[in-house]
């Protein structure tokens, strides 16, 4: 379920950038008030990236941006407000590793689901950015989780999209 895209251009010091694109599907947890309901993961492997192919001449490596789009979204109500958190861990974490990485702004669901070509963004929290940086530049399996609290029930798969800068050696 993984779909890479890279364009290279090539500058004057002999640097190629490339931009990755991974995209991938995140399961969703709503919070509904039941304790013993446990969230689900999402692995993408980083193992598999174009990244890997270049990791002896990697000179520069950024996490640019986390977007998402939704697909097969049902719900009944005539809105859906949601709004939650991306958390973040190496594949195999117990929950209490998980990271947060970012914030789903509060949102109404059935809005983004009727523009399933816009890309959403989610505002990234720097402090945990390099965590995930470095383990895609190590190429290490990583599980994500989108934790969320909401008004209304609904379905939906958030299609989750990390884009990645880097530059190696030419």
């Amino acid at each position: 379920m993984f779909s890479f895209s890279s364009c290279s251009k090539e500058d004057t010091k002999g640097l190629i950038l490339t931009e990755l694109s991974t995209v991938d599907s995140v399961g969703v947890y709503v919070n509904t008030g039941k304790a013993d309901l446990t969230p689900p993961v999402q692995v993408v492997d980083f193992g598999n990236s174009i990244i890997q192919k270049h990791k002896n001449n990697l000179e520069y490596l950024n996490l640019d941006k986390i977007t998402y789009s939704l697909s097969d979204f049902k719900s009944t109500s005539p809105k859906v407000i949601v709004q939650g958190e991306l958390f973040f861990a190496l594949a195999g974490s117990n929950l209490e590793k998980f990271i947060k990485i970012g914030t789903v702004k509060e949102t109404d669901l059935k809005q983004v689901a009727a523009y399933p070509e816009v890309q959403q963004t989610i505002e990234l929290e720097a402090v945990n950015m390099q965590t995930l940086t470095n383990y895609i530049k190590e190429g290490k399996k990583v599980s994500f989780m989108i934790y969320g609290y909401g008004d209304n029930p609904f379905e939906t798969t958030f299609n989750l999209r990390i884009k990645t800068l880097f530059t190696v050696n030419n």
